[in-house]
């Protein structure tokens, strides 16, 4: 079936059956007037404008799911990975359009809002969390201070940091790229992806002077913050993969 505003408002008006068996998977079709979504947890991912604009959004979650959702209501166009980058294109024989959240294809096929390519950056931030895990079983990180990088470190009353109020990732980037082994970095990472208590308990130890001397905690504790700090990075820079 090709999806457009127009066959989306006829299965909202009960005229057609459901459009497709993803909606049922946390996926649910939102009516907003002049547009219709097609919406993927909190996020619209697809949304069909009546003037037959098409708009795409990962809402930073660059997942499997989140592209498959999108792909199952794109009609010759699809997305694909390679690299922990995403494309837009209609054929295997191009690579496209670097994917960006707005990217939009226009009723005459014509695409804005393209991104400019990362290709590796997902690589580099697997280096930087292996690094920094590593970093911190060996005592090497002090805990968070003042002298922490200041987007990171200041939190709202509601607990969010001054990085995610303003928006700004671009201090995260900075961080993977001259390896800065931010604290606060690790304290907002395992509030987005925690981790498992003992280890909670491993990185207050460590922070107050102490740690278990116990080999398998910290090799657990290694491969705990290594896998928070990679994906939380990996979220915030849109990065898939």
């Amino acid at each position: 079936m090709s999806y457009s505003y127009d066959s989306l408002r006829q299965y909202l008006n009960g005229k057609v059956n459901r459009p497709a068996p993803e909606v049922a998977n946390n996926t649910r079709v939102i009516d907003h007037g002049e547009s219709i979504a097609v919406r993927l947890h909190e996020t619209d991912v697809i949304t069909f404008h009546s003037d037959g604009r098409i708009v795409l959004n990962s809402g930073g979650w660059r997942t499997v799911t989140t592209k498959q959702r999108i792909n199952s209501y794109l009609d010759g166009w699809w997305l694909y990975q390679e690299k922990g980058e995403w494309y837009l294109t209609q054929s295997w024989d191009s690579k496209g359009f670097v994917f960006a959240d707005g990217l939009t294809i226009g009723p005459d096929m014509r695409v804005t809002g393209a991104g400019e390519s990362r290709a590796g950056l997902s690589r580099d931030i697997n280096q930087f969390a292996k690094g920094y895990a590593a970093a911190f079983v060996k005592g090497d990180i002090d805990s968070p201070s003042g002298g922490d990088c200041w987007f990171c470190a200041m939190m709202t009353k509601d607990g969010e940091s001054l990085g995610d109020v303003t928006g700004d990732a671009s201090h995260l980037l900075s961080h993977v790229q001259e390896s800065y082994f931010v604290p606060a970095l690790l304290i907002n990472a395992i509030k987005a992806f925690p981790v498992a208590p003992l280890v909670g308990s491993y990185i207050r130890d460590v922070w107050n002077g102490g740690g278990d001397d116990c080999q398998w905690i910290a090799d657990v504790a290694q491969r705990q913050i290594r896998s928070s700090v990679a994906r939380y990075l990996k979220i915030k820079l849109a990065v898939a993969g």
